[in-house]
């Protein structure tokens, strides 16, 4: 759970560089988006280092201070799990925000190769170091790796000579103005994630003491809500860069339609997302796990998304159209 915190805390901060690069992309100011793009991954790269080095520092005490009340062979193997992934932040961190570039340029396939790198490639390391007998060890290896072979394609991927806006060093001046763009979307929608996926913590810290039925029906409701919700990511994922690049141009009514659209579109897909997690609940835990006891409870779970599922568009796609345009205060009141 905090490594999921961790990994949207940072996609969130992604959406400044995004929604900046979008916007001169829009407004087809090549230079200004390229520097952008440095002032975004240079802040980025920064902050999530730092963040690491708090977090990895004080692993052992972060996972005892939250789930101490787990069984002891939990603890320690969350501990040792921890130890490996509170390496991946700033390695999210550039793999989120090289993608919201790419599809701040109007490239979406790069960006979805990238994702299926990410995927695959955890699924192999996932059956190699399981096969291995590496204990926990393995898997927490196969998430650090797999993570790191997203960010190096998709960095690789923004560097090269034939992207568009590709990140390029600017005056003292201009990088202060860019930061303080990035800074003013990136902050608060950091923040707001933050609140929305907090509660996720303190939910984890109250299932750590139920047993490891719940905390693996939990883990297993998490893992088949995020295939369930593919559809609705997807939007997610592309209103940021697309209505910022509408915002860009300059014309408010192409901004606002974008957003429209995407939001129908988000609520038609709402419909069947809601649908597979009330029909498709227990096949879908029965795919993570043969636990009677796990599967049901998480199979309940996943009904019990359901009923509201079709309250995505509203929770999470018209907040990004506020921060499109670069105003991420308004989502973050709502949020808290």
């Amino acid at each position: 759970t905090v490594n999921s915190v961790l990994m949207n805390l940072f996609q969130a901060f992604a959406i400044g560089g995004t929604v900046l690069v979008a916007q001169n992309a829009g407004a087809s100011r090549k230079k200004d988006a390229s520097h952008a793009a440095y002032a975004a991954l240079l802040m980025g790269g920064l902050v999530s280092l730092l963040l690491t080095a708090v977090v990895w520092l004080l692993h052992g005490s972060i996972v005892h201070l939250l789930f101490g009340g787990a069984e002891a062979d939990v603890l320690e193997n969350s501990v040792l799990y921890f130890r490996y992934t509170a390496l991946t932040p700033p390695l999210w961190f550039i793999y989120f925000q090289c993608c919201g570039f790419m599809r701040g340029a109007g490239d979406t396939q790069r960006p979805m190769f990238v994702s299926i790198a990410l995927n695959v490639s955890s699924m192999v390391l996932n059956l190699l170091f399981a096969l291995g007998n590496m204990g926990v060890k393995g898997p927490a290896l196969a998430y650090l790796l797999s993570v790191a072979i997203a960010a190096v394609l998709s960095l690789i991927m923004v560097l090269r000579r034939g992207f568009a806006f590709r990140p390029e060093a600017c005056s003292g001046t201009v990088l202060r103005q860019c930061l303080r763009s990035i800074g003013g979307v990136a902050f608060p929608s950091s923040a707001e994630n933050l609140m929305f996926n907090g509660s996720r913590i303190i939910l984890q810290i109250f299932l750590a003491g139920m047993g490891k039925a719940m905390i693996s029906a939990n883990s297993v409701f998490n893992s088949v809500n995020g295939i369930f919700n593919v559809p609705v990511m997807a939007l997610y994922y592309l209103t940021v860069p697309v209505v910022s690049r509408c915002a860009g141009e300059g014309d408010k009514g192409k901004t606002a339609k974008a957003l429209r659209f995407v939001s129908r579109k988000t609520f038609v897909w709402s419909v069947p997302v809601a649908l597979a997690h009330l029909l498709l609940a227990i096949p879908g835990a029965y795919i993570f796990t043969r636990d009677p006891e796990v599967i049901r409870i998480a199979a309940g779970m996943l009904a019990l998304y359901a009923a509201f599922a079709l309250f995505q568009n509203g929770s999470f796609i018209l907040p990004n159209g506020f921060k499109a345009v670069g105003d991420a205060n308004f989502a973050m009141v709502l949020s808290s």
